[in-house]
């Protein structure tokens, strides 16, 4: 192997290595990470407003979703696993087994029977 053809290759895994520490890790997510890892992350619901979180304990993926009572005050807050199929098919580990899909373009989740969500920047 010639020195310029070893030189180049060092610069190609160096642009590279800048490239993917440049891109924000958000967008990394995104496009390389699995449905339940791209989940991860702050949620509002569209139409109620209310937010809920997706996050990772133990190499499970949970849907925390608070939710309260204006009249009385009383706070509660549910963690419901978010699980897969053979398929690929995310869905909710609830009585209803409600389905769960990810639209990474728009950065929506949608999830039946509770709503759309999107993700909350920051």
């Amino acid at each position: 192997m010639t020195k310029s053809k070893k030189y180049g290759q060092i610069l190609h895994a160096i642009d590279s290595m800048l490239s993917m520490l440049s891109t924000p890790r958000h967008e990394f997510v995104r496009m390389e990470a699995s449905d339940r890892e791209a989940l991860c992350g702050v949620w509002k619901q569209t139409e109620e407003g209310s937010v809920s979180q997706v996050c990772e304990q133990q190499g499970r993926f949970y849907w925390v979703r608070r939710s309260g009572n204006p009249l009385n005050g009383h706070r509660r807050t549910r963690s419901i696993e978010i699980m897969q199929d053979a398929e690929g098919n995310l869905f909710l580990d609830d009585f209803r087994e409600s389905a769960l899909l990810l639209d990474r373009d728009e950065d929506r989740m949608q999830i039946e029977g509770y709503g759309t969500f999107k993700r909350q920047n920051g």
